[in-house]
């Protein structure tokens, strides 16, 4: 029954169902246009903001190798073979007195994974990109330091102070793994030789 009502209509209206639809060719081509446009226009604020990237990556990369060429050496030792000293008496004179101990306690366990890799001995260059991140950091901590005057969250200081040795502690492990995982080729490779 439904069928019947659907043919007989379809046969009612089939005259109009036959009819072609003139279509407007300028107005299809203005729309096929500005849309080719818009998403040409969008490729490019993409591209761009890669570029930006990129630049803005170059240019840490190389101020970090700059850094690295100038003998800024991890841990400040390059601040103190030139005779200055860290700002000590700023982060003493801001920081609360659990902090001061807390960070000694950092201070000391970085120092103890520095002397267990004995980094003094390791060649940078075969891990310059660690010990380029090392000096960024370490960068970034002595300006943070610099600032703590000007700083009145105690809270906020303590976190930052944290994070800094977390990383730290952190990259010096990636450190270590790497001179392991670089050791352990160099027999393999000893071995293979033999």
């Amino acid at each position: 029954m439904h069928m019947d009502l659907f043919e007989k209509r379809i046969k009612e209206e089939r005259e109009a169902l036959d009819r072609i639809e003139q279509v407007d060719e300028a107005k299809l081509w203005r729309n096929i246009n500005g849309a080719l446009h818009d998403s040409a226009h969008k490729k490019s604020y993409r591209f761009l903001q890669w570029y930006a990237a990129a630049a803005s990556l170059l240019l840490l990369v190389a101020f970090g190798w700059l850094m690295y060429q100038q003998g800024i050496s991890d841990g400040g030792a390059a601040v103190a073979s030139q005779g200055l000293k860290p700002n000590t008496n700023v982060a003493s004179s801001v920081l609360p007195p659990e902090m001061l101990q807390q960070e000694k306690k950092y201070q000391m366990a970085v120092a103890k994974k520095k002397a267990a890799l004995q980094l003094d001995q390791i060649s940078k260059e075969d891990f310059k990109d660690i010990f380029t991140e090392l000096k960024v950091l370490d960068e970034i901590h002595q300006e943070f330091r610099n600032d703590l005057p000007d700083l009145s969250n105690d809270e906020k200081i303590i976190k930052v102070l944290k994070k800094y040795y977390e990383r730290k502690l952190r990259i010096l492990d990636h450190l270590n793994k790497e001179i392991e995982k670089k050791s352990r080729h160099e027999k393999r490779n000893q071995q293979k030789v033999l």
